[in-house]
């Protein structure tokens, strides 16, 4: 009987051994195929400085001259400045390929992030399993490689809300004053990143309301609330006091009145999938109207550009198409509540269908004089003077174009996947609260979108590593409990017989 168990022993112990191995090989080749995905969107190159990339270049190179509070003419009131400091950084240390480095590693931080969530499946799971499965799911996530080819801060977002989904995962497992400061830390990076997060502590603090499993006492639950919400004002509130001492009012940005008419005004009124509310009568409309004649109401950068021209600051224009846009939507609630719904639909199926480098097949920009155009070379002012390549090929060639642009279907499957996930993890005892996290979560995301912006992918693409979390937990979950009844089955078979 001694033997018996010794080879049982030895037995198991080699099946271990072996599934340790088949893991580590699985891992590695999926590691491997996530950094031929990235040297392959490295290869594809940089898309132009244009639209936003080229106000986050100009601004970056302010703060490396020497304005590091952006209040030389003109003063910056628009963005925060972590993504500034982000470009300014590459600016300063790496010269003429700071536009090619500053890709790159937009290109790596997508790569982290789906590390992150592997990380956290496994803190959810405790499976290998798990972790593989996200693995490969992130694999597929085309799209967001296809966003971080452009300077833009969505690719950094995206990297920083995972962040504090993983260290809020940590904080469930382990409530301490610590993971609460960490969290809090993370948001207000995200914050100055982009202002959207500016209240995701809101879903952060409801979720530590609601986790009384933990043996922590109410009184604790407010002091960790209070931790995070201490730690993001600690990196937020001096960007808020620059603005109080050079402009009169301490707020974070100027940036909600365009946002907003944008979001309410913009589209065409036949078009089912983008319908833009009517303008109103109301006078801070009229002020728009008698301002700017000449402009199409609908542009909502034109619009600000003539009110500013007009002798409005940058703050009054901006705060007077706020009150215009909610003009429009106190007089056309209806109209405003519908075009929400539908864009709260277009905002979970929306291809990446903006960012595309457009050029020849291949093309190669160095720091040639600006506005020299060249055969076969990029046209150098479209690139701030650096060292670049782009090549088209990556993305309007066969496969990889599918997979970077996919049909909307494919993302109304994914949307659905992840709202069945959600679902069963509200009914597991032991992800209840995570999933009530998650579902918060999503929907504050979704929501801020939806309200005051446009519905476009890359507003969703900072959610995809959470949605892959979810979809993966709830699939080991599942599969872990079939196989649990399906062994209790097993047995009661053997009792029987």
């Amino acid at each position: 009987m001694r033997v018996y168990k010794r080879k049982q022993t030895t037995d198991a112990d080699g099946r271990a051994q072996a599934g340790g191995r088949r893991y580590i090989v699985i891992l590695v080749l999926l590691v491997v195929l996530h950094l031929g995905k990235v040297a392959a969107f490295v290869a594809a190159g940089q898309a132009p400085l244009r639209a936003d990339a080229a106000v986050y270049w100009d601004l970056g190179q302010r703060i490396v001259a020497g304005d590091w509070l952006l209040v030389a003419d003109p003063p910056e009131v628009t963005r925060t400045p972590g993504y500034l400091l982000f470009v300014a950084f590459f600016q300063a240390a790496c010269g003429a390929w700071a536009l090619a480095a500053a890709i790159v590693v937009q290109q790596l931080l997508l790569l982290a992030t789906s590390l992150l969530a592997c990380r956290v499946c496994w803190q959810l799971t405790r499976r290998r399993s798990a972790v593989v499965l996200c693995l490969a799911l992130t694999l597929f996530c085309f799209s967001a490689h296809g966003v971080a080819v452009n300077l833009l801060s969505d690719t950094l977002l995206s990297f920083l809300i995972t962040l504090c989904v993983a260290r809020m995962i940590a904080w469930f497992q382990s409530p301490s004053a610590l993971n609460a400061v960490a969290i809090g830390l993370v948001l207000g990076a995200a914050t100055l990143v982009k202002p959207i997060a500016l209240f995701a502590w809101m879903p952060v603090v409801a979720a530590m309301a609601l986790t009384t499993d933990r043996g922590l006492s109410l009184g604790k639950r407010v002091m960790h609330a209070v931790s995070v919400l201490t730690a993001t004002g600690l990196l937020v509130t001096p960007w808020v006091i620059r603005n109080e001492i050079y402009f009169g009012s301490p707020f974070l940005t100027k940036f909600g009145g365009r946002a907003l008419w944008w979001s309410c005004f913009r589209g065409n009124v036949k078009d089912s999938l983008n319908p833009p509310i009517p303008l109103s009568d109301g006078p801070a409309t009229k002020a728009i109207r008698e301002s700017a004649p000449d402009v199409d109401l609908h542009d909502a950068w034109g619009v600000y550009k003539k009110l500013v021209t007009r002798g409005y600051s940058q703050i009054d224009a901006d705060e007077l198409m706020f009150r215009a846009a909610m003009e429009g939507i106190h007089g056309h609630p209806g109209e405003f509540a519908l075009s929400r719904c539908v864009r709260a639909v277009w905002f979970w199926i929306t291809p990446n269908g903006t960012f595309r480098p457009n050029t020849g097949d291949f093309g190669f920009a160095t720091t040639r004089p600006q506005g020299e155009v060249v055969a076969g070379f990029a046209e150098t002012d479209e690139y701030a003077g650096q060292a670049a390549w782009r090549s088209n090929w990556y993305f309007t060639k066969g496969y990889l174009n599918f997979l970077w642009h996919p049909h909307p279907l494919l993302y109304a499957i994914a949307a659905a996947v992840t709202l069945w996930g959600l679902v069963f993890l509200l009914r597991t005892p032991a992800c209840h609260v995570p999933a009530i996290f998650f579902g918060l979560w999503l929907l504050y995301f979704s929501a801020m979108t939806v309200m005051a912006a446009s519905p476009e992918y890359r507003y969703r693409m900072i959610l995809e590593p959470t949605m892959v979390i979810i979809v993966t937990t709830a699939l080991s979950r599942f599969l872990l409990s079939q196989n649990v009844q399906e062994g209790l089955a097993a047995g009661n078979r053997l009792q029987i017989q």
